[in-house]
């Protein structure tokens, strides 16, 4: 009977103390094919970044507005990054692609608002401004970083024998 009191107490206590959920905002993206997102990441000013792949054409804005990107591939995927700002409205979209299943994994955010991406493509991919990387069989792996505005810095290719990736 104590064992019983005991947990009864608590989960009172639990309920009593719990804080309710402050829901802020919510946001929809869609298409008649596929889209993922594999992470996210929120920056000091509440900026959400998402990352992932998409293939077909996609409306990026979750407003009224319309903001769309069409994969490079055919059957394949292309690698996106979003920004939306702290009322979940669309800041930026950034898409890299080619002709196999490219995608982007992770991604974080330093002290100073620069995005970091890690992902991986198949065959070939293109991020523009610094050119392309061929994969050396199955999936290689690529590092890029962005400024608070979407433009890329640098992009590192990291290729091997077999699969590379984040």
């Amino acid at each position: 009977m104590k064992k019983i009191l005991l947990f009864l107490s608590l989960v009172a206590f639990y309920f009593a103390n719990a804080q309710t959920p402050n829901y802020a905002w919510g946001r929809m993206f869609g298409n008649n094919q596929n889209l993922y997102v594999y992470d996210n990441a929120t920056d000091a000013n509440g900026n959400v970044y998402l990352t992932g792949e998409y293939s077909g054409t996609v409306d990026f804005d979750p407003g009224a507005g319309t903001f769309n990107q069409t994969a490079n591939a055919t059957g394949g995927r292309d690698i996106f990054i979003l920004k939306l700002d702290a009322s979940g409205a669309l800041s930026w979209v950034r898409t890299y692609g080619g002709t196999g299943i490219d995608f982007g994994q992770r991604i974080a955010i330093d002290n100073s608002g620069n995005i970091y991406v890690g992902g991986r493509f198949q065959n070939a991919v293109t991020f523009t401004g610094f050119g392309g990387f061929s994969s050396n069989g199955g999936y290689d792996g690529f590092l890029l970083k962005m400024d608070t505005t979407g433009t890329l810095q640098w992009v590192l290719d990291l290729s091997g024998g077999g699969t590379e990736g984040f």
